[in-house]
Formats: C-alpha cells, sequence, structure tokens
C-alpha cells in the first residue's frame, strides 16, 4: 500500500526528536534487515513499521509491500501507479514495474519503500528503487546483497523506564533524568538498537 506523507513526523510529543533522527539518515540508500543468525520471531516487519511511521514525514511517501516472491513484488509496485499517475494495469508484468521505477526516476521524489519477507535477492533484483529512494528489504536470508548495507534486528527493551533501549537513550543524550520522555520515544523507535546512538530528545 502507498501513502503520501502528511507532514509532522513521529506521533506525541516525540515527534521533534524522529525527524531529526530522520534527517540524520537522509543518506541512506538500500539496507537488508535480517534476523541474528537467520532466526524468525524477531519482529523486522514491526519494527520497518516503526521506522515508517516515525519518519514518514521525511519521505514523499511510503510504499509497503510483501515481498515473499518476484510477482508479489511486481504487483506491489503498482500502488505507485496513482501517485505517480500511471494506468493500473489488470495482469501487472515485469515490464510494467520497469515504467514504475522509470517514471519515479523522472520524478526524483523520494519514497520510503519497504519489501518485506524477501525470500532471496533474485526475487527483485532489477526492481530496485532509484536513487533518491530509500529501500528497506526484510528478510531471514542471506548475509549480504549487492549494494545493501547489512543491518542486524536488534531490538531493546522499552516497556519500563529501566529497560534497555531507554537507558540507551539517555545515555546518549548524557541525561540523568526524563525517563518517562525517553520511553516514549524508544517506542517510537520500536527498541530498534540502531536508531538510539542518532537520536536525541530534548
Amino acid at each position: 500500500r502507498a501513502h503520501r506523507a502528511a507532514g509532522g513526523g513521529a506521533r506525541g510529543g516525540t515527534g521533534g526528536a524522529a525527524r531529526e533522527a530522520g534527517r540524520k539518515r537522509r543518506g541512506a540508500g538500500h539496507e537488508l534487515w535480517r534476523d541474528p543468525g537467520g532466526a524468525g520471531g524477531i519482529g523486522k516487519s514491526t519494527l520497518a513499521r516503526a521506522y515508517a511511521e516515525a519518519y514518514r514525514g521525511t519521505y514523499a511517501g511510503v510504499l509497503w509491500l510483501t515481498a515473499g516472491t518476484r510477482q508479489a513484488v511486481i504487483d506491489g509496485l503498482m500502488g505507485l501507479c496513482g501517485p505517480l499517475g500511471l494506468a493500473v494495469p489488470e495482469a501487472a508484468k515485469e515490464a510494467d514495474a520497469q515504467a514504475v521505477l522509470a517514471k519515479l526516476a523522472e520524478r526524483g521524489d523520494r519514497w520510503l519503500v519497504i519489501y518485506d519477507n524477501v525470500e532471496g535477492y533474485d526475487d527483485f533484483k532489477g526492481l530496485v528503487p532509484p536513487d533518491p529512494c530509500h529501500l528497506i528489504a526484510t528478510t531471514r536470508q542471506g548475509a549480504g546483497w549487492p549494494g545493501f548495507a547489512v543491518m542486524t534486528a536488534e531490538v531493546l527493551d522499552f516497556a519500563t523506564e529501566d529497560g534497555a533501549a531507554v537507558r540507551l537513550l539517555m545515555e546518549t543524550a548524557g541525561k540523568t533524568d526524563g525517563a518517562a520522555e525517553a520511553r516514549e520515544l524508544a517506542e517510537v523507535l520500536g527498541g530498534l538498537a540502531r536508531f538510539m546512538p542518532v537520536t536525541t530528545f530534548a
């Protein structure tokens, strides 16, 4: 599903901090989020969704698609037809997906595109959104793919103000108070450890 950004960044009182984190990550291109050791159940999709919700205001829009097969990727890319002013084909083919990507490149909009639950690189090889788009592919497979930075999902506890995610945020900010606000921000970030060091809160 494709959603254009309505602005505003993250929810609640943490919007400024989330927007700041998003600005610091604007150089990101293509990322592979995988489970440690290829194990399932760590919540990569949940983390990707949390990232999309927190930083959607820094993108022209967000496209989320389930990418279990190559045809699923092709079908999912048709979600951009409306925003890009293209007709939606009755039965999408590879050429239709390439037309969508070409139009996206022509416009130069920066979309966040999430390919969720990818089985293998061949399922979307040649179907990578053009720069300056930011592609996140979640998978249980692979140690790395061409042109992708490998990001292993590590979720820290943010259920309480003593949680590891909260402590890391406060240590990074050099603060000894504000645990409640830090816990709220950790929740917005989904407890994803790799966002903590680039995130600040007042």
